[in-house]
């Protein structure tokens, strides 16, 4: 009796996965440095007018901005955390990276159909404070051990992610609850042991802060084609603030201080001139 010939079965296609949401580099460093506290960003904002900043953003397109301010964060942080340029500080960078937020922000809130690839800008801030909140929850879970008091305490400020404001008050929460246990002897050797430092913390607050912004974009959209009132703002005092590096990073490049010369594309001299 002839063998039965093995048929060959057809591996199923393998399943597609959902796109990840890429955090922007803007929002990456932001993380990283100091948290800003709503008295000093308002002195960062007073160096320069809202109509100054408007007349440089009416010069140039707002993506192409984005583009080229985020060839220089990198250099910039460097810098600022080796702390090589005298009158630039990590906060002022911090300044800078939460207008650049904002920037991907209104331009994703004011796209029409063609400015599709933008979009995912506006989730950035999103994604990376879910992050936060997650990472922030463990660490306190560590600091409560079996301690029921202090679990619960935790899981009341677990709201879930279900809306921007659900994940704001939880995201808030979680960063008060962090604070006052530090303020406690014994919890703060435990959140020490579980690296809930001061500067996490700070991180946090940076992103909720971010959180706070894009929920002010969206209730705030102008349906104007083109680069809006809204985005001129914006966009003109992201290069204030560039040029303004710029300025500081040339002038510590002439007291012989080793740091990155800061070239302007094309849209940043435009932006300058």
């Amino acid at each position: 009796m002839a063998a039965k010939k093995k048929t060959k079965r057809s591996k199923p296609a393998p399943k597609k996965s959902a796109p990840k949401e890429v955090e922007s580099l803007a929002v990456k460093i932001l993380g990283r440095l100091p948290a800003l506290d709503t008295k000093l960003r308002l002195a960062f904002r007073t160096t320069f007018t809202d109509e100054q900043c408007e007349g440089w953003g009416s010069r140039t397109e707002a993506v192409k901005v984005l583009a080229e301010a985020g060839q220089w964060l990198g250099p910039l942080h460097s810098a600022v955390e080796k702390k090589t340029v005298g009158g630039y500080s990590a906060r002022r960078l911090a300044f800078l990276a939460e207008l650049l937020v904002a920037l991907e922000d209104e331009i994703a809130a004011t796209a029409g159909p063609d400015g599709l690839p933008h979009r995912g800008a506006r989730r950035s801030a999103v994604t990376y404070a879910k992050g936060v909140r997650r990472d922030l929850l463990d660490r306190l879970g560590l600091v409560a051990g079996g301690r029921d008091e202090l679990r619960a305490l935790v899981h009341s400020r677990d709201e879930g992610e279900g809306s921007l404001e659900d994940l704001r008050d939880s995201l808030a929460g979680l960063i008060e609850l962090a604070g006052r246990w530090r303020r406690d002897p014994v919890l703060e050797l435990l959140a020490d042991d579980a690296e809930l430092s001061v500067a996490r913390l700070g991180g946090a607050y940076n992103a909720l802060e971010a959180l706070a912004r894009a929920d002010e974009v969206l209730r705030a959209v102008d349906g104007a084609t083109g680069d809006s009132d809204s985005v001129n703002r914006i966009e003109g005092r992201v290069l204030r603030e560039l040029h303004l590096a710029q300025t500081a990073f040339a002038r510590a490049r002439e007291l012989g201080e080793a740091v990155p010369n800061l070239v302007a594309g094309p849209t940043l001299k435009k932006g300058f001139a």
